[in-house]
């Protein structure tokens, strides 16, 4: 016959196994899936908003120092600050420009900061990307780190509203 307790242990660990294999499909069921849909379905929405105003997406314009310098904005205008081998900074890049096409009322333009070094020692820029936030030529604000497209939004309003 054997001991009793080890007739207990083996189904037990039998059962260990199976429930470990349950807990795994509700962790996909219950988080990754649902995430993966709401990523999927957003992304569409996107492209449908896009397709409808087909023509009318604004891209960011890349203008050099020396170019920002010579700009005489009425209102609000925003820049982009960059670095062309910063991954971070193409995600930021997009984000900007999903934001400039919801919310048109502040100029925005794109510096590549590896271009521009006076800019940054004058700006006293110390990471990209970065967002800085000009009334006519004067810095009133800055946006770091640039979290998604609401965030930018959120940023622009708090100083387009004054």
């Amino acid at each position: 016959m054997g001991h009793p307790q080890c007739a207990m242990i083996v189904p037990w660990r039998h059962y260990g196994n199976f429930i470990i294999r349950i807990r795994i499909f509700m962790v996909w069921m219950f988080f990754i899936v649902p995430f993966y849909l709401l990523l999927r379905v957003s992304s569409c929405r996107m492209k449908e908003v896009c397709m409808e105003r087909k023509g009318e997406t604004f891209l960011l314009t890349e203008i050099s120092a020396s170019e920002w310098k010579k700009i005489e904005p009425i209102n609000y205008t925003a820049l982009l600050i960059t670095s062309p081998f910063c991954a971070t900074c193409s995600l930021a890049e997009k984000m900007v420009e999903e934001a400039m096409n919801i919310e048109r009322q502040t100029d925005i333009y794109k510096l590549n900061l590896q271009l521009a070094p006076e800019f940054a020692r004058e700006h006293k820029i110390q990471s990209v990307p970065m967002l800085l936030l000009f009334y006519r030529q004067t810095p009133v604000g800055r946006l770091s780190p640039i979290k998604n497209p609401a965030n930018i939004l959120h940023f622009l309003a708090a100083y387009n509203n004054h």
